[in-house]
């Protein structure tokens, strides 16, 4: 049995995602909402996710978060955007962002920032499987 891709833009590599939001741009359409979902084809990962805004960040498919470029995605949440994917994301995409903000912890253990996000992830009951 085949196991079904859940996610629109998973599945695809980085370049592809790229390739595909640019035929999108040619045609004269916005590929801002690929960008929502795969943020990390994005041309600048950090501005990506602080334009989201709240309500749109559970929605970042775990593709995005593979790599290096999943450390910058991580690294650009926000706490509320963090907040509010424990209450609406999927397990998938915490379990995802879980190990990648502890790659990210890891590496910067001292920074305040990623140590606040990461005590969140840690002791949120949102954040509990």
């Amino acid at each position: 049995m085949t196991p079904i891709n859940i996610y629109g833009l998973g599945g695809y590599n980085t370049k592809q995602i790229q390739e595909f939001a640019r035929v999108v741009s040619d045609e004269g359409l916005d590929s801002v909402e690929i960008f929502a979902r795969r943020p990390d084809a994005a041309p600048n990962i950090t501005e990506t996710i602080k334009s989201l805004g709240i309500e749109n960040a559970p929605y970042i498919i775990p593709d995005a978060l593979a790599g290096n470029a999943g450390i910058e995605v991580v690294k650009a949440f926000t706490l509320p955007q963090l907040e509010y994917v424990g209450i609406e994301g999927d397990g998938y995409l915490k379990e995802t962002i879980k190990i990648k903000m502890a790659e990210l912890f890891a590496q910067k253990p001292n920074d305040e920032d990623i140590k606040q996000k990461q005590s969140y992830i840690t002791y949120s009951p949102a954040w509990q499987a």
